[in-house]
């Protein structure tokens, strides 16, 4: 049984298209027939007043801008009696071609997204619609930051996609790690980290108000503890950053570049380096715990559930680490080279090869020291997203193929081809529920939830 352990934790230019729900279809219905009668036609679009603020941090899970400008949105409680007559009086075949149209315009369409047991929440346009196309996004909150290819942001409500703002900017030739939220004297900031600098955004208007030099260059994402941003560098230097006084404070240091940054395990740090040593670390004091070397270098990042440590590297090696003590548990040796690192999910680890595709082992064997691997399916390639029900969800950038496979026995339930998705990423909301994010190259995001 899975048990997915990311509970709680991988738009706007121009006109917000809500187009999963009732009221979008009356508004689309609206628009039509505002296009056959020119009287109608004049009823226009209330500006977008700024969302209601007050609960958009109730609850935060973070799982990257000079002037702007509120963005524009249609209203829909706005109607003429005219058009609200009209729309009730539209024969049924003109409401069924309304809504194929707003299906076809989904990156996910309601076949796709049914054969995964997903449904839309909404579908959003960004600030870098059919320019730059989106590179990362990122939950704060209950909000989301997209920045495209040309580091223009644009701040969403997770619950409806409405824009907070837009048009806000970095440098164009800076590299995005990470972004976090810090309030100070009752004031929201994000805290945007990049290859440079640590840039402070007003969340409130996506104005940079301050900038923070980097003596240690990052080079990797970034994870917070407290007041501290923490990365790693090329030269394998491990940093906190304290965001209170602009500088570093503390740091550790392992002999060769970090692979992909440290990660957070529960209240400590595990990087690892190119070279193939582990270091386990207090998030707070930077103390260390342990060091160990594997031998053999590493080129994906190593996972972690709430007792073992789990690393892939160049000798083709799975290895288990227990928490306290670095103490190996027990080491898997693949047939083939791996793609990617090792993903934990519940009581399971799923590890990527060239030859095998993709792999199932139970976590943590009983007098098992070379492991214990549940099944392999040669025919699953791409990267784990995460898990829904007792399944879990593959996205294959390549093929732009999503798939739902069986966590028991590898096999494929169903999947679903997206020609126009580039990014798939996962979080959960406050009850658990999955949320999934699918952006295109065009600008487009849509918010996907499970069905169950």
């Amino acid at each position: 049984m899975i048990l997915p352990t990311d509970a709680g934790a991988p738009l706007m230019s121009g006109t917000h298209r809500m187009i999963s729900n009732e009221s979008t279809l009356r508004h689309m219905r609206t628009t039509m027939i505002a296009c056959t009668f020119a009287a109608t036609a004049a009823c226009g679009l209330s500006a977008c007043k700024n969302p209601d603020r007050t609960t958009r941090y109730q609850d935060a899970s973070t799982t990257t801008m000079k002037a702007v400008t509120t963005a524009p949105a249609p209203n829909d409680n706005v109607r003429t009696t005219a058009s609200d007559d009209a729309v009730a009086t539209m024969p049924k075949s003109s409401a069924e071609t309304i809504m194929k149209m707003a299906d076809q315009s989904r990156l996910v369409s309601t076949d796709s997204s049914s054969a995964l047991d997903l449904q839309t929440i909404w579908q959003s346009t960004t600030a870098g619609s059919g320019t730059y196309g989106i590179e990362s996004v990122h939950r704060i909150g209950n909000e989301l930051i997209v920045a495209d290819r040309n580091n223009v942001l644009t701040n969403l409500r997770l619950d409806s996609g409405d824009t907070i703002w837009k048009d806000g900017s970095l440098p164009r030739k800076e590299t995005i790690f990470g972004i976090d939220l810090f309030t100070t004297k009752g004031q929201d900031f994000y805290y945007i980290t990049t290859d440079t600098d640590v840039f402070v955004i007003a969340s409130e208007t996506g104005y940079i108000v301050n900038r923070q030099n980097m003596v240690r260059i990052p080079d990797t994402t970034v994870i917070r503890a407290g007041e501290n941003l923490i990365f790693g560098t090329a030269s394998g230097r491990i940093v906190w950053h304290n965001t209170k006084v602009g500088y570093e404070l503390k740091a550790n240091k392992l002999a060769s570049g970090i692979v992909n940054g440290p990660i957070r395990v529960g209240k400590n740090v595990l990087a690892a380096s190119v070279d193939g040593e582990l270091m386990m670390m207090s998030a707070r004091s930077g103390q260390r715990f342990w060091r160990k070397s594997l031998k053999v270098g590493i080129e994906s990042p190593p996972t972690a559930s709430n007792y073992a440590a789990y690393v892939a590297d160049k000798g083709q090696r799975l290895t288990c680490l227990e928490l306290e003590s670095g103490q190996k548990l027990w080491q898997f040796f693949s047939p083939s080279p791996f793609v990617g690192g090792p993903i934990t999910i519940g009581d399971r680890v799923f590890q990527f090869t060239e030859s095998e595709g993709l792999s199932c082992f139970d976590a943590l064997p009983l007098n098992s020291p070379q492991g214990r691997k549940l099944w392999s399916n040669e025919d699953i390639q791409g990267e784990v997203v995460t898990a829904i029900g007792n399944d879990i969800l593959i996205w294959n950038a390549e093929r732009k193929m999503l798939a739902r496979i069986d966590s028991d026995r590898g096999d494929v339930r169903s999947s679903t081809t997206l020609p126009m998705v580039s990014i798939v990423k996962a979080s959960r909301d406050a009850q658990g529920k999955l949320l999934l994010i699918a952006a295109s190259n065009d600008g487009r995001l849509q918010l996907l939830e499970s069905k169950n």
